[in-house]
């Protein structure tokens, strides 16, 4: 995992490093901006259908759905407004596109 990464996100044939404590996730594309990760241009997944972000308060990551068709988190399905922690190894699915969210390994420090 790169150095400065939080965390990362795991896709088939792609991976993507988190570098800030927030980010959402969904369809929409902003040109040379990273305010959205473009998850693909199915009609299931909004423009902005998820945000991961850091929750100092906690000490933990969350996942909350956005997006008015809800997601997966570990096959159980989350609706829209809902938030639920992250952990390392969890299976997210918005629409039709998964994705695992690792953290770093701690152990290589």
């Amino acid at each position: 995992m790169s150095e400065n990464a939080y965390a990362k996100i795991i896709f088939p044939t792609s991976q993507y490093c988190i570098n800030s404590k927030n980010i959402k996730l969904g369809r929409q594309k902003d040109e040379g901006s990273t305010s959205v990760l473009f998850l693909g241009d199915s009609k299931s997944i909004s423009r902005q259908h998820a945000e991961i972000m850091w929750d100092s308060s906690s000490k933990k990551w969350k996942l909350k759905c956005l997006g008015k068709n809800g997601l997966q988190h570990n096959q159980f399905e989350i609706k829209q407004d809902a938030e639920v922690s992250l952990h390392h190894r969890d299976r997210i699915q918005v629409g039709d596109v998964s994705f695992y969210f690792m953290l770093p390994d701690k152990s290589k420090k």
